[in-house]
């Protein structure tokens, strides 16, 4: 008695190795492809190999008859893969016993071929029940076949009791398996749809800020520019009003511009960058406005090389210290240093700002988040996908009223 529970302890824990499995795979792939139904190959698949394995490691033998808890795997193909599903793994099962020299008796085929034409029409109606139906249709199609076996095989060496835990292993492990088949297909359903739901609000608060701050600017070019058709307005003011339409018009430009790398994160065009002269580059374009708030930028910096494309990757670092300097209202020091390890470049971009909460940090990346007054959190969004898009990555840390330190990995080339 103790061997057979033995026995069925270790079936049932192939069947819930396999089912692991299965799940660990799908939530791997949801995350690059929608789920929205049942990965019926897979999970085809799974069964065929259940079946194998129970095969090699039965409960009992009987007349040379191997006796295990197979009959799950083939409820499970039959009900979630559909006939075919059922038939794949029929054939599955008659090349095993081919190969292993069983007799296949012709009353096992028929059977089998008579099972495919049950779930060819009953699956369908299967699939459309609720879970409470489901549990007790499965159960009780694994335990009917169960027990029409052991009642063929029941003369021969089966005791009353011996039957009773082999009807009830087999509707325990049946009952476990279609439950969490169907827990986690809700999960994963209701997950995509939050996905969804969270990506429509993530579309309409873009969507608004960005609006609202092309609107600004173009507005204040059509002022201006209905100004230049006053007759009264001198050539001094004329080109004074052109020079302000004309940065505002910019000004929409590079709202537009960070919405589409926001978009379209992928490098076109990748190249090998050295990072010194990059950073050079980035601190001499923002130097004037550095120096206009009084923040002093110190370098410290060794010889990297990294692979990506060029106007990107400036574009990157000048929002990183651009949102340095701005974090500075009355002056100090931002410190860039570049370091290097056996297969990265690490920069480091470290303010005396006013720092950033916990919560603020959490939430740092995100389209409609900024901690500017009139930001709309562009510019951290496209330093985020420019990164990743990379394949680098960022961390951040951030104390009230001490700063900010950005700290940036990429892999290194030679």
């Amino acid at each position: 008695m103790s061997d057979i529970a033995k026995d069925i302890i270790v079936n049932l824990f192939i069947f819930i190795s396999l089912l692991f499995i299965y799940v660990v795979n799908v939530n791997i792939t949801s995350r690059f492809k929608t789920y929205s139904h049942f990965k019926k190959n897979l999970l085809v698949l799974i069964c065929i190999l259940g079946v194998i394995l129970c095969y090699f490691f039965p409960m009992q033998k009987t007349n040379g008859t191997p006796i295990d808890l197979g009959l799950i795997p083939v409820t499970i193909a039959g009900l979630y893969g559909g006939w075919t599903g059922y038939l794949a793994l029929l054939v599955s099962t008659l090349f095993l016993l081919f190969i292993t020299d069983h007799t296949m008796s012709i009353h096992l085929v028929i059977s089998g071929l008579a099972f495919t034409v049950f779930f060819y029409y009953f699956s369908p109606v299967y699939l459309k029940m609720r879970l409470r139906l489901k549990l007790i249709t499965s159960v009780s199609l694994s335990s009917f076949l169960m027990a029409v076996l052991l009642w063929k095989l029941h003369v021969y060496s089966f005791s009353l009791t011996t039957s009773v835990m082999f009807l009830f292993a087999i509707s325990f492990g049946t009952g476990i398996i279609v439950y969490t088949l169907e827990f986690s297909h809700n999960h994963f359903l209701i997950l995509n749809q939050l996905q969804r739901a969270e990506r429509m609000n993530v579309v309409s608060h873009l969507a608004a800020s960005i609006s609202h701050e092309i609107r600004n600017p173009l507005t204040s070019s059509r002022g201006f520019l209905q100004l230049l058709q006053q007759p009264s307005v001198s050539d001094e003011q004329r080109q004074s009003y052109s020079e302000i339409a004309i940065r505002e018009l910019d000004q929409a430009e590079r709202i537009i511009r960070d919405y589409l790398t926001f978009a379209r994160p992928a490098p076109e065009q990748n190249e090998r960058l050295n990072i010194q002269d990059e950073i050079l580059k980035v601190v001499s374009i923002l130097t004037p406005l550095s120096n206009s708030a009084n923040v002093q930028i110190n370098i410290s910096m060794i010889e990297g090389w990294i692979t990506g494309e060029k106007t990107k990757f400036q574009q990157c670092l000048i929002n990183l210290v651009k949102n340095g300097i701005e974090s500075m209202p009355k002056g100090g020091y931002l410190f860039i240093s570049v370091s290097t390890s056996k297969n990265s470049v690490v920069i480091t971009i470290e303010d005396q700002g006013s720092g950033m909460s916990s919560t603020q940090l959490a939430r740092l990346g995100e389209p409609y988040f900024s901690t500017k007054v009139k930001g709309t959190g562009l510019g951290m969004m496209v330093v985020y996908r420019i990164i990743e898009s990379m394949r680098g990555t960022i961390t951040v840390k951030s104390q009230i009223g001490k700063g900010t330190i950005f700290t940036l990995t990429f892999p290194s080339v030679k």
